[in-house]
């Protein structure tokens, strides 16, 4: 039954190539997405897959589906929804699905204090019109303090 939703889900997502790439631009809530589920994750028997920021508050997951196969993959950015002054704090979890490719492990970041952590994450999308894939950094920025997450561009 799974197989057959995730190639229903396949089919209709590859017919329509423009709702595809529009879905990679967002950071969406994991709640309900089957793709951030705990069964896309994919971590290598080295450890490869998973990065932890700000002392292991802010993990970034490499996650991939297998279908549709030219649009499988993306990431899974879990971290505290602020720094317990308002009380006991959660967890923000935030997907970006639909990449060809996304490179967790060699994610690049830097910290502006007045802005906050910025990662940049090698990725590329899928190209249905060329030869398979067009390399995109995505830039996102995190301030732990206040909970938030946004794609830069």
């Amino acid at each position: 039954m799974k197989t057959l939703a995730r190639s229903c889900l396949a089919a209709a997502l590859c017919a329509t190539p423009g709702a595809l790439s529009a879905q990679t631009r967002d950071l969406t809530p994991c709640e309900g997405q089957w793709y951030a589920s705990i069964e896309n994750i994919w971590v290598t028997d080295d450890g490869g897959g998973i990065r932890t920021f700000y002392n292991g508050a802010v993990r970034v997951l490499r996650i991939d589906s297998e279908e549709p196969a030219a649009a499988s993959a993306g990431f899974v950015i879990m971290m505290p929804d602020g720094d317990g002054t308002d009380g006991p704090p959660g967890t923000i979890c935030r997907v970006v699905w639909g990449l060809a490719s996304a490179d967790v492990d060699n994610i690049r970041s830097h910290y502006e204090a007045a802005r906050g952590l910025i990662l940049t994450v090698p990725t590329s999308l899928p190209d249905f019109d060329g030869d398979g894939q067009r390399p995109r950094d995505m830039r996102i920025l995190i301030n732990a303090q206040r909970g938030t997450m946004q794609l830069l561009d």
